[in-house]
């Protein structure tokens, strides 16, 4: 993958770790929701890590836990810009059939949520990549 910033000239390879397909009938705000909501995974570290320096490897055994972190994440997004998403209506179901909410790290949902934040906002420099 080449990624070209623009208007300067540079050009810089970065290595294709993850792809996130979205489906082009939804609109704008669900390919948002849904984009968010699977980068989350990826930022809270659901799908282990290539280098602990960037996210930790937190591959959850139960799969509660990771759908409410990456719901919580795809919510306060959403919520913060407007948008209506399902992620509300999850969560709450959630609390609804269940006694207690699933154990989760805050602080992993809100460094998710404000790394996502900052990537719709500005260009994030690619990560260096670890010499073995």
């Amino acid at each position: 993958m080449i990624v070209r910033i623009r208007p300067e000239k540079e050009v810089t390879k970065v290595s294709v770790r993850y792809e996130v397909l979205l489906n082009s009938n939804h609109s704008q705000e669900a390919r948002y929701a849904t984009l968010t909501h699977e980068l989350a995974h990826l930022y809270c570290g659901h799908l282990g890590t290539p280098n602990p320096d960037w996210w930790p490897d937190r591959r959850l055994p139960h799969q509660a836990n990771r759908e409410f972190e990456a719901e919580s994440v795809c919510y306060l997004l959403c919520q913060r810009l407007g948008i209506d998403n399902p992620s509300a209506e999850y969560l709450a179901g959630y609390v609804e059939r269940y006694s207690d909410v699933p154990m989760i790290s805050l602080e992993a949902v809100m460094t998710a949520a404000g790394l996502i934040e900052r990537m719709g906002r500005e260009r994030l420099k690619p990560r260096k990549e670890v010499k073995k």
